[in-house]
């Protein structure tokens, strides 16, 4: 009896130490985090779209899955992002065609694998999601007033013709005008394209202090239990 007691004991603590570890090891799983905007950018003057899609999940219960996204511009019918499979992450700001002095509506549709119960655009975890985005118009380019050229106040006022006749040639000018110089500033774009994010885990809206306090009690408390046995057993 007693060893049955210390075998269902032993069992017990290791079960302990084990829902402790898949607790740890479970937290980071659900941080799946999701941030989009449109808008002008004022340096370049041009729609743009910011996706900001990471944490995502590859694979569920052991198989592959693939994570969606789409966005279409309302205003103009256009997609922007057409079933892209974005896989764990996607960073990336996008141009956006068509008229920038009229305001854009975007529809966002993200399809997360680990999370297809959808209804109406909704997933039960959250994690797949239908949005909506504006972006207001550029402003107009500034109008410079032309003003009149200046006067040459070097030119001295015409003289009427003398009767007497002069001996004295007309003074030569000397004077060399230069070419105007023109400056012509090549505005650079850049692509957008796709980078990783980096830094620590987002926070997704749970406290993962309780979770991971249990975790280590119970961890605690089956070592605790199994250094027991072996000191009974030894006694023993």
């Amino acid at each position: 009896m007693r060893q049955a007691a210390r075998r269902a004991v032993g069992i017990g603590g290791a079960g302990a130490v084990a829902i402790g570890a898949m607790l740890a090891l479970a937290l980071p799983a659900s941080a799946h985090t999701h941030n989009h905007s449109a808008g002008c950018n004022t340096n370049t003057d041009k729609i743009e779209y910011n996706l900001d899609l990471e944490q995502y999940q590859t694979t569920f219960n052991g198989k592959p899955i693939k994570n969606t996204v789409n966005v279409t511009d309302n205003t103009t019918g256009d997609v922007i992002v057409n079933n892209d499979d974005f896989g764990t992450k996607l960073v990336s700001t996008l141009p956006v065609p068509g008229d920038v002095t009229v305001e854009h509506k975007f529809t966002i549709v993200v399809v997360a694998g680990d999370d297809k119960d959808i209804k109406n655009g909704q997933g039960k975890k959250g994690f797949s999601f239908t949005a909506y985005d504006t972006a207001s118009p550029c402003p107009p380019p500034s109008s410079s007033s032309s003003s009149p050229p200046p006067s040459d106040s070097s030119v001295p006022p015409s003289q009427p013709p003398s009767s007497q006749p002069s001996s004295v040639p007309p003074p030569t000018s000397n004077t060399t005008t230069a070419p105007p110089t023109t400056t012509t500033t090549t505005a650079v774009v850049a692509a957008a394209t796709t980078t990783p994010g980096s830094g620590s885990l987002p926070f997704t809206g749970v406290n993962t202090a309780l979770p991971l306090g249990i975790a280590g009690l119970l961890v605690v408390a089956g070592g605790g239990i199994l250094f027991w046995l072996r000191f009974k057993a030894r006694r023993a």
